[in-house]
């Protein structure tokens, strides 16, 4: 007939950038869309995870937490996309309780580079 409708499966890793505990999604509703671009600008997401427990969206209210989107079916998921979060919302539609992230791709690095210094042309060695 077509495309299989049945088995989806889709992931969500959250963590710290740091390297601190992180959490795993899988098996609730997952949204998402992802937008690569061809230019110089960072590639964007938004994910929205519905019904996450009141723990895992304790644990997904700060940004700049590393997220990880793999999607699929159940015996083949890969990784969709991945970035930093820029914005989490967490609100209610009717009896469910949805949480929306804003990813960019490199978001933290692109925003504050690790070499921030400069020095004056006649600075000595």
């Amino acid at each position: 007939m077509g495309v299989e409708l049945f088995n989806r499966q889709a992931e969500v890793i959250v963590a710290p950038i740091d390297g601190g505990a992180g959490i795993d999604v899988t098996g609730l509703r997952v949204v998402f869309r992802a937008e690569k671009t061809s230019s110089s600008e960072p590639n964007t997401a938004t994910v929205q995870i519905y019904n996450l427990s009141e723990y895992s969206r304790n644990h997904i209210k700060a940004k700049d937490q590393a997220v990880i989107v793999k999607a699929g079916y159940v015996d083949l998921i890969e990784q969709v996309c991945s970035g930093v979060i820029k914005r989490v919302e967490h609100r209610r539609e009717g009896v469910d309780v949805v949480t929306e992230l804003e990813l960019k791709d490199g978001g933290r690095d692109l925003l504050e580079p690790e070499f921030k210094r400069s020095y004056a042309k006649a600075t000595s060695r």
